[in-house]
């Protein structure tokens, strides 16, 4: 795999997947349009690889598709796929998606507050990021990131 490849592709985690999930629950596990309100809302929760942690340094890092609304939707149907009652052709989604799904079946209200959870700590990640920006700091910087 060349270095370009490498930045082209990145694996989902479980987090990311249970984010995913929890939408779809809420949405009697039906798919989730690349246009959709939600679709839009995970993928900006999603794009700047917050949850890789080390694995990203920088959002500049990560290609342009990265957790695009395409790929939100693409996700959500890799899970509907690896749900025990569905009875037509799978996709090539990874071994996470048919446990997340599992968890979400067998305990649905503990997987939704963890999902909040996430969602919670993502948003602060943002935030402290955004008032560590060298830009927040600038003078004259609003105090709106």
């Amino acid at each position: 795999m060349t270095e370009k490849q490498k930045r082209t592709r990145v694996n989902w985690i479980y987090d990311e997947i249970v984010l995913v999930a929890d939408v779809l629950s809420r949405n009697n596990w039906k798919y989730i349009e690349p246009t959709s309100e939600a679709a839009l809302q995970l993928s900006t929760l999603l794009r700047d690889g917050i949850l890789h942690g080390d694995r990203v340094n920088h959002p500049s890092e990560l290609p342009d598709s990265f957790r695009n609304t395409s790929s939100i939707a693409l996700k959500s149907s890799n899970i509907i796929t690896s749900l025990p009652t569905y009875e037509g052709k799978g996709t090539h989604g990874n071994r996470l998606d048919a446990v997340v799904a599992q968890e979400f079946l067998d305990d649905e209200d503990a997987m939704r507050e963890y999902a909040a959870q996430v969602r919670a700590a993502l948003l602060n990640k943002r935030e402290r990021r955004a008032l560590e920006s060298p830009l927040a700091t600038a003078p004259g910087a609003s105090s709106y990131p």
